[in-house]
């Protein structure tokens, strides 16, 4: 085999061996590449779906404590109007400044949590 450009003879069978040796690592990353984005994106899905159950439980705890304190905005007339109100309460329950956002201990959140801490380990449930 000839080849297309001008190499000694001597050296050619090392470069054919080389590119023989870096085609057969290339095929080799491009069949097993496949198998880790398909697994990263299942597990992506299900660090969505723990979440989103998280969100909706701490949702659920907080929606009546946060309408509790609108009606007390309300009738204290701590603002002119209930939209006021609203709004100054619109995000409690959430993180602010040092204070933690409430209700990250209930059990769909640890959940949540320790499947993505076991992603961060490399280990998986």
């Amino acid at each position: 085999m000839k080849l297309p450009i001008n190499i000694p003879s001597r050296h050619s069978s090392a470069i054919i061996r080389e590119v023989s040796i870096l085609a057969a690592l290339l095929c080799l990353l491009a069949f097993l590449s496949p198998a880790a984005p398909a697994a990263d994106k299942d597990r992506g899905k299900t660090q969505q779906k723990l979440d989103a159950a998280c969100e909706q439980a701490r949702e659920a705890r907080i929606a009546p404590m946060r309408q509790e304190k609108i009606e007390a905005c309300v009738k204290s007339g701590e603002h002119d109007n209930r939209e006021a109100c609203e709004a100054e309460y619109s995000h409690f329950g959430q993180r602010a400044g040092k204070r933690p956002a409430m209700f990250y201990d209930l059990p769909e959140c640890v959940e949540a949590f320790e499947f993505q801490k076991s992603y961060r380990k490399g280990t998986s449930d």
